[in-house]
C-alpha cells in the first residue's frame, strides 16, 4: 500500500515544490477536497497506484517570459498558433489550473504497474470499443499505443471512472477524466516528473486543433518537455500513447506565469 498524505500535508507539499520552483512564498494552494485524498485511495486499493495528487495552480505559459532554472518551455510554434488575425487555438490553451489533480506519474514506453489499466484496454480490444488495425496487430492487448484519442474519451476514461468510483461526480460535474493539456503536461515534467520528456514516444494532450485533431508531444525525438505537434483524433497511431488526468473542482487564484 501506497502512504495517502493528509489534506493539510498535500497542501504543504505543493507550497514546497512551487517555491523551490519559482522562488515565492506567497503562490496560494487550496486545500484538496475530500474527494482528493478518497479517491486516492481507492485507486491505490483498485490497482490504480500510479495516480498521485498534484496541484496546478492558477498559471500560464507565455512565450516572451524567463522560466524558472532548468525549465524547458513549450516550442515557439505552440504560442504561434495563438496569435495573428485569426490563430489556430485559443489562448485558453496556455492556461492551467486552479486545482487539484491525480496525475498519472507512469514512465513510458512500459507504463509499470499497469496492469489494472491494461485490463481496460484489452477489453476494449476485445469489445472493439478500441480498433485494432492489421499494422496493429502486433501490439499487445493492453498496450497504450495504438488508442485513438476518441476511444481514450468514449470508452477507456469513461471505464477508468467506474473502479475509481467517480461515475456520480463526474455526471454532477465534480470531476472529469481526459488527457492533460500541453501547457499541464509541460508543467507536470518541469516541476516534478522529467522522465516525461525522455522517451521517443509521444503522448496524446486534450488541445482540440483545428477542429478534429489534438496537440501531441513529450518526445525527445522533436525536443523532450517542449515538443508540441499534433494528430487526428480518430488516429490509431503505434508511437501515440496516452495518460489519464483526473482533475477536481477548480478555484480561482493568482496567477502564475512561465
Amino acid at each position: 500500500m501506497i502512504d495517502v498524505l493528509t489534506a493539510s500535508q498535500l497542501v504543504e507539499q505543493a507550497k514546497e515544490e512551487l517555491r523551490n520552483t519559482f522562488g515565492s512564498a506567497d503562490i496560494p494552494v487550496t486545500i484538496p477536497p475530500e474527494l482528493v485524498l478518497e479517491t486516492r485511495r481507492v485507486a491505490d486499493g483498485e490497482g490504480y497506484g500510479f495516480l498521485r495528487p498534484l496541484y496546478f495552480p492558477l498559471g500560464e505559459t507565455r512565450l516572451d517570459l524567463p522560466t524558472p532554472s532548468g525549465w524547458k518551455k513549450l516550442n515557439p510554434w505552440f504560442f504561434k498558433q495563438m496569435t495573428g488575425n485569426r490563430p489556430n487555438i485559443s489562448s485558453d490553451v496556455a492556461k492551467i489550473g486552479a486545482y487539484w489533480t491525480l496525475f498519472d506519474e507512469s514512465e513510458r514506453p512500459e507504463f509499470a504497474g499497469d496492469e489494472k489499466f491494461g485490463l481496460i484496454l484489452t477489453s476494449g480490444r476485445e469489445m472493439d470499443n478500441i480498433k485494432v488495425p492489421s499494422y496493429l496487430k502486433y501490439l499487445s492487448m493492453t498496450a497504450r499505443n495504438g488508442v485513438s484519442m476518441k476511444e481514450q474519451a468514449n470508452f477507456v476514461f469513461p471505464e477508468l471512472a467506474k473502479p475509481l468510483r467517480l461515475v456520480d461526480h463526474i455526471a454532477q460535474g465534480l470531476v472529469v477524466i481526459r488527457r492533460p493539456k500541453a501547457a499541464e503536461f509541460n508543467y507536470a515534467g518541469n516541476l516534478r516528473y522529467e522522465h516525461l520528456g525522455r522517451d521517443s514516444t509521444f503522448e496524446g494532450f486534450d488541445d482540440v486543433f483545428g477542429g478534429d485533431s489534438c496537440f501531441v508531444g513529450g518526445s525527445y525525438v522533436g525536443g523532450g518537455l517542449g515538443s508540441i505537434y499534433y494528430r487526428w483524433t480518430d488516429d490509431h497511431d503505434g508511437e501515440l500513447v496516452f495518460r489519464p488526468l483526473i482533475v477536481f473542482l477548480s478555484q480561482p487564484q493568482s496567477l502564475v506565469t512561465w
